[in-house]
């Protein structure tokens, strides 16, 4: 086992459903969140300027998000540890085959861990920014 694997076991997952969920249900459950995703992507954040949102600018059209929004807090991180090991895997820069057990539970625990990662970097970046300007 790879200490990826020890630091990883500590963290919740998600398991699949226990049974079938019906067509009907997968939609109302899709259009819901559809509409908080939409919905938290338009409020932002408490104490950033507009600004402030324009020099991420260029940074939004990049990463295809918006800067300073609930969602970016929320949902951000995840999607963009994500990206990035899809990048890295598909590049064969990691060489995990995702395909199997083991490849997939790599995968899983890496993005785990860089989603953390992401997390404490944004907090610590809104944390600064917001220091720096109350100074």
């Amino acid at each position: 086992m790879s200490i990826l694997d020890k630091i990883s076991g500590k963290f919740p997952g998600v398991e699949g459903p226990k049974g079938h969920l019906s067509f009907k249900s997968r939609l109302k459950w899709t259009g819901i969140i559809l509409l908080l995703f939409l919905l938290l992507g338009q409020i932002t954040a408490f104490g950033i300027s507009e600004v402030s949102l324009q020099q991420f600018q260029f940074l939004e059209i990049v990463l295809g998000s918006s800067i300073g929004s609930l969602m970016t807090l929320g949902i951000g991180p995840i999607v963009t540890a994500s990206i990035i090991l899809q990048l890295l895997v598909g590049s064969k820069l990691l060489p995990w085959n995702v395909k199997t057990d083991e490849g997939k539970r790599k995968f899983q625990s890496a993005q785990k861990l860089l989603t953390i990662f992401f997390c404490s970097l944004v907090e610590r970046m809104l944390d600064s920014w917001l220091t720096m300007r109350l100074l």
